[in-house]
């Protein structure tokens, strides 16, 4: 493409020489530290003798998020790191049972964290590809997160996984000795992800300076950064509670080593917040029929004492019983409940 300078002379601007040339490309593959949806160059085309010339100019969109080019791939290149680093590196034995599939939309979770010098960072974290293939929220929307089974028959028990996350908070607060104006912080990471034991490790990169300072795609890149974290079982009791920790693997002494974060969340399972609503539905219906069976049996008792008073001491008594049978029907319905250990408030769904 051709770009031309714009000017301004007071209030009004004109446009000046076309010598500017533009090129922008989508990439054919994403990597661990290259992930723009959009790569290109800037340049003059004057001589370099010339008066307002300059070379090339590298671009790359800093954000990803949920962009996808057609054709769009992922390589990883870590994995040998991964293996080493997160050879014992367990938060927690899995608890038996089953576990979320990497492709289902389980694997996407609310989360909230904060170490020594911020306590109430909030943000989200999604996968970008399993294995070699996209992770596309449109595509897992209508899938069954139960499908347990059907992912252990196609997927091998190890599968590599490329993650985002992202954390921020309301205030600046202070990364590392480096660097301390920010208030957000966006991860890349890549690693494996155990399918038997809800295990997800990961090597991962973060830009750690103000974006002002950001110049260059990997001028303030540190990727010495380890993410681990635990998935709770599908059939955990009470939901479970998903838990992790970022940390830095430089030495303290390093001007961009900071305080390990602890991750955690409440994030409901799509499995549960479906037999949830069942039962909510079967506790609502089960009121409505007692309430509606209490307002028959009440106008009843009234007829039947008017034709027979005689018989009202005994017909009192029989109708208060069935009446506090009726009541307890709900109660007896949510008696898990008063076992169940309380929830964290600050839980999100997806």
């Amino acid at each position: 493409m051709v770009g031309c300078r714009i000017s301004s002379d007071g209030d009004e601007g004109f446009v000046g020489e076309c010598l500017i040339r533009l090129n922008l490309r989508f990439p054919a593959r994403w990597t661990l530290r290259e992930r723009s949806y959009i790569v290109g160059e800037l340049w003059s085309s004057r001589n370099v003798n010339e008066s307002g010339y300059f070379g090339r100019v590298s671009l790359s969109s800093i954000k990803n998020k949920n962009a996808r080019a057609t054709g769009l791939g992922y390589e990883y290149k870590e994995i040998e790191n991964v293996r080493k680093s997160c050879a014992n590196k367990t938060i927690q034995k899995g608890e038996g049972g089953n576990y979320p599939v990497p492709l289902s939309p389980d694997m996407r979770f609310d989360m909230f964290g904060g170490n020594k010098k911020v306590k109430d960072l909030w943000g989200y974290s999604s996968p970008l590809y399993v294995d070699n293939q996209p992770y596309l929220l449109s595509t897992m929307v209508g899938r069954e997160a139960g499908s347990t089974q059907e992912g252990k028959q196609t997927l091998s028990k190890m599968i590599n996984v490329s993650y985002i996350l992202t954390l921020a908070t309301s205030h600046d607060f202070q990364l590392n000795s480096e660097y301390s104006q920010i208030k957000s912080l966006e991860i890349s990471a890549e690693g494996t992800y155990d399918l038997g034991s809800g295990h997800l490790c990961m090597i991962a990169c973060m830009h750690v300076g103000p974006p002002k300072a950001r110049i260059g795609r990997n001028s303030s890149l540190d990727c010495e950064i380890l993410v681990d974290i635990q998935y709770p079982p599908l059939n955990a009791r009470n939901g479970g509670a998903l838990r992790g920790t970022i940390e830095s693997t430089r030495e303290k002494s390093d001007r961009l080593y900071f305080e390990p974060f602890e991750i955690f969340s409440r994030s409901v399972y799509a499995g549960q917040a479906k037999e949830s609503i069942w039962r909510m539905d079967l506790e609502i219906t089960m009121v409505l029929i007692s309430n509606s069976l209490s307002c028959i049996f009440i106008a009843l008792q009234l007829l039947h004492v008017k034709r027979h008073a005689d018989a009202l001491p005994m017909v009192s008594v029989i109708m208060l019983i069935v009446l506090t049978l009726g009541h307890l029907v709900p109660l007896l319905l949510n008696f898990e409940a008063l076992h169940d250990e309380p929830q964290q408030c600050e839980c999100l769904l997806w």
